[in-house]
């Protein structure tokens, strides 16, 4: 007997006919495996690469790929490409929406000044938030984000993500003056303030203010996550670990170069009076509360 018939025969015995389509689902186009694709629906985990996103430009692709990762259930996970990726956007980890009765995008804003980004939020939701994400490299070290956006960002900036994950990137800052490499905050804006059980691995920050922020003010409840093999050199401040309820956070294997200032910096919170935004260009000599980075925090 030929020897690929047989081996066609013994597979259709012990189960389905191979497609190269991929498996049909009811009301679903087939999918091509040979091209990546992303999948649509709550019962699925699924990849989406950048490359394969329409856009003008490397940050419009980033953005896309994030949208339809969130849009289409749980367990996304989004692959960036390998080399050299020059970036003027920050990447934001929840649903950018833009209509009559919402703008989640904080386009405009410096997101480095929370109190800007508060401001520029409008009506985000808890579910616009990133749940069982991953946002990875294509391997370690093959991934390298190079900062060509303003000061007073964020490269990769995560409101309240719970299960969600970063991995394999390398981000030189470009020696931009108040950038964060990677935030890990409360969402606020977005109506909720917790965070649980995240993962940041393999991950490389250079040249650049701060390169991983965890926390702010006003009790942040992030518990839980683990950051392991994350170098930070020529930063000002490796990493920075604010406001109070910051708890189990877990640093395994880090390295740490050259920080001007810390490469582990602790701040609480010791302000009492919290102004209205309405006076914000009012002189007060009142024990108000401030960010870590010495600026008011208004609501």
């Amino acid at each position: 007997m030929n020897h690929f018939l047989a081996v066609s025969i013994l597979l259709q015995s012990i189960g389905p006919a191979i497609s190269e389509e991929g498996p049909k689902e009811e009301g679903r186009k087939p999918l091509n495996w040979r091209i990546p694709q992303s999948i649509s629906g709550e019962r699925f985990a699924y990849t989406v690469y950048v490359e394969a996103m329409e856009g003008k430009d490397l940050d419009e692709k980033i953005e896309k790929a994030i949208l339809v990762a969130l849009s289409g259930g749980i367990a996304a996970e989004v692959i960036l490409p390998p080399g050299h990726l020059s970036i003027k956007k920050p990447i934001r980890l929840w649903r950018t929406r833009k209509n009559r009765k919402k703008d989640t995008t904080a386009d405009g804003a410096e997101l480095a000044d929370i109190v800007q980004l508060w401001a520029a939020v409008k009506n985000g939701r808890p579910q616009h938030l990133a749940k069982g994400l991953t946002l990875r490299g294509s391997t370690a070290g093959a991934t390298k984000i190079f900062w060509e956006g303003g000061p007073n960002q964020v490269v990769i900036d995560m409101p309240a993500p719970w299960f969600s994950e970063v991995s394999n990137i390398s981000i030189d800052g470009n020696n931009t003056e108040g950038l964060i490499g990677i935030r890990y905050r409360a969402g606020w804006e977005f109506g909720t303030n917790g965070g649980k059980k995240n993962v940041f691995e393999r991950i490389s920050l250079s040249r650049m203010d701060v390169g991983v922020h965890v926390g702010g003010p006003f009790n942040p409840d992030l518990v839980g996550s683990t950051f392991r093999h994350i170098s930070a050199n020529a930063c000002r401040i490796g990493f920075l670990i604010e406001g109070a309820n910051v708890a189990e956070m877990w640093f395994k294997e880090c390295f740490l170069g050259t920080c001007e200032e810390a490469g582990f910096k602790l701040v609480g919170h010791s302000g009492r009076i919290l102004r209205s935004i309405k006076e914000k260009d009012t002189p007060t000599k009142e024990n108000v509360v401030k960010d870590a980075f010495g600026r008011e925090i208004f609501i």
